[in-house]
């Protein structure tokens, strides 16, 4: 009969030995969850955050190469045909730094003549009095630029004052 107890009190000790096990291999499960997730979040910030500085470096870069562009393109418009050559060159030269646009997702703003002035895309430089409703973009003097849908620069256009 003593014996019988001993061997019941050693299971007793043991079924508790086991239920504390399990207690601390569920703790140590959700402690891993936990870091684990943590870490992750952390790697996704990390990205997010490096993401975010190369749209600044790429916002920067072309903001520059854009006075290029505009200076190439008025270049063209005010050559005559005897400079062929010249004219060529600097379409090509046009033509590249474009492509560059394209590649780093820089998409132009093109306002339509007569259509709704968005303060959002467009910065009015001229106000012209014009027996038409206000507000309506009556010429781009010049393109507007978005890269990644984030404005870099507005189009600046001229707008209708309403003439009574």
């Amino acid at each position: 009969m003593k014996i019988l107890c001993k061997i019941k009190e050693k299971i007793l000790i043991y079924k508790n030995k086991v239920i504390n096990l399990k207690k601390k291999i569920k703790y140590i499960k959700n402690k891993y969850k936990i870091i684990y997730k943590k870490k992750y979040f952390n790697k996704k910030k990390y990205l997010y955050n490096n993401n975010i500085k190369l749209l600044k470096t790429k916002t920067k870069i072309i903001h520059n190469i854009l006075p290029i562009i505009d200076s190439l393109e008025l270049s063209i418009k005010l050559w005559n045909n005897n400079i062929k050559k010249i004219k060529e060159t600097i379409k090509l030269i046009l033509k590249i730094l474009k492509t560059l646009l394209i590649n780093n997702d820089v998409k132009k703003i093109k306002p339509k003549k007569f259509t709704d002035f968005n303060p959002n895309y467009h910065q009015a430089i001229l106000s012209i009095n014009k027996p038409y409703k206000s507000n309506l973009i009556f010429n781009v003097l010049q393109k507007g630029y978005l890269i990644n849908n984030i404005i870099l620069r507005p189009a600046l256009v001229s707008v209708t004052n309403f003439l009574k």
